[in-house]
């Protein structure tokens, strides 16, 4: 698991250079939903079924607001 700290654009530009093009798309898609400052963690698998590759995820600021427990989403 790849935790990188995002300030802005910028560096998002530096998380898509790390984990390369070809997850470009997801990343951007998963930062559209976020506000900067954010922390982008990106989980590899090696998956058998469905190949390999990064999922990614985000946690805002906000987060440390909502109730504690469990999130599905």
């Amino acid at each position: 698991m790849e935790k990188i700290l995002l300030n802005s654009k910028e560096d998002l530009k530096l998380a898509i250079s790390f984990f390369g093009n070809k997850y470009k798309s997801e990343i951007t898609e998963e930062i559209a939903n976020s506000k900067y400052p954010c922390i982008l963690i990106g989980k590899y698998a090696e998956d058998i079924e469905f190949g390999s590759g990064y999922s990614f995820t985000t946690i805002t600021k906000d987060d440390f607001n909502k109730k504690s427990g469990v999130s599905y989403f």
